[in-house]
């Protein structure tokens, strides 16, 4: 296993590549940790986990506030029941600015460790953060609550089955 400073350095250089290949600019902090925005236009983190060779990847799908109805933050809470939905993650919101956010810690194998495996992860992460983003916008994230309901007991918590 690498230690969290190769990991650290190897998040740098990554992001350094983002950089060049994307045209934009990322702000970085010394421990390699930056955000972007997605094509979506979705604030994404990107972090080492500490003490671990793990990456914590975190996408705001927006916030909780009264634009956001009673339903879909029901739908929101589906979602995390019911892990054939929620694809990657939990979605949580955090206190101090009510942002809904949805992490993802990426522990790839050692041979995974690589640019190419990380931009893929990332790309797939941005774009689901996107598609979550989307459908809270424009309500499609609601159709869960019907999706949910007519799944078996077990799908929903497969801990309580």
């Amino acid at each position: 296993m690498l230690m969290n400073a190769d990991a650290t350095g190897d998040l740098r250089r990554w992001s350094l590549n983002i950089e060049t290949a994307l045209g934009i600019t990322l702000s970085a902090t010394e421990n390699g940790a930056f955000a972007l925005r997605t094509k979506g236009h979705a604030m994404l983190s990107v972090e080492v986990a500490p003490h671990h060779h793990a990456l914590i990847l975190t996408g705001q799908i927006g916030t909780a506030d009264d634009s956001i109805s009673h339903r879909s933050l029901k739908a929101l809470l589906a979602l995390n029941m019911s892990p054939g939905l929620s694809g990657t993650s939990c979605i949580g919101m955090a206190p101090e600015n009510n942002a809904l956010l949805m992490p993802l810690i990426w522990i790839p194998p050692e041979t995974a460790w690589n640019e190419v495996a990380f931009t893929a992860v990332l790309t797939a992460f941005a774009e689901h953060v996107d598609a979550l983003s989307m459908s809270l916008i424009n309500g499609e994230i609601n159709s869960i609550l019907d999706v949910s309901r007519n799944l078996p007991p077990e799908a929903h918590s497969p801990q309580f089955a």
